[in-house]
């Protein structure tokens, strides 16, 4: 959650909800541990699984709480939007044979994380998983096939793409291909 910058007793109190991430700190060890199966990533977001903007989630993406009166009721609306929005997006990601079924479109881009959750799977032997998630990026994503080649070549030659790329998905690929 975000407050925002405005906020000023008794004229505005208001957050945002900005974004929601998850993070595996299994995942972040297995990626230090295999430097050769990932790609460059900050140090930051080693452990990332995935992540999206509540902002393109949802129209109601913030909670104004300046009136005494009305706090408790639009703390609650705003709880209440985001156990229905928020919840199912991180289940999407809770059971790693359900991933593929469940993972939301938004995420199957080469900016939206799609590599990460490939990278997930395969750190938790999921490698069919894997392969199927990868197969649903390619229907999801086909204007990125000249990079997804571009990226296999690069595992070809051992230099990682950047992350978030569809070169990156097609580095994943090339893994895929190993296991």
């Amino acid at each position: 959650m975000e407050k925002s910058k405005w906020n000023r007793p008794g004229h505005l109190i208001k957050f945002t909800v900005a974004s929601l991430t998850v993070f595996d700190e299994r995942l972040g060890a297995w990626r230090r541990a295999n430097p050769e199966l990932t790609v460059r990533r900050p140090a930051s977001v080693q452990s990332i699984v995935c992540a999206s903007s509540f902002l393109d989630m949802s129209g109601q993406y913030f909670a104004v709480l300046t009136r005494p009166e009305e706090r408790w009721t639009r703390l609650e609306q705003s709880a209440a939007h985001l156990r229905d929005t928020a919840l199912p997006w991180f289940a999407s990601t809770a059971d790693p044979e359900q991933i593929v079924q469940t993972a939301p479109d938004a995420l199957l881009t080469a900016w939206g994380l799609a590599q990460d959750l490939i990278e997930f799977l395969v750190s938790t032997g999921h490698h069919m998983q894997a392969q199927a998630l990868w197969k649903r990026v390619q229907e999801h994503q086909p204007s990125h096939r000249q990079a997804f080649i571009a990226g296999r070549a690069m595992a070809g030659t051992g230099e990682p793409p950047r992350w978030h790329t569809p070169e990156a998905l097609g580095w994943s690929a090339s893994v895929l291909d190993l296991l």
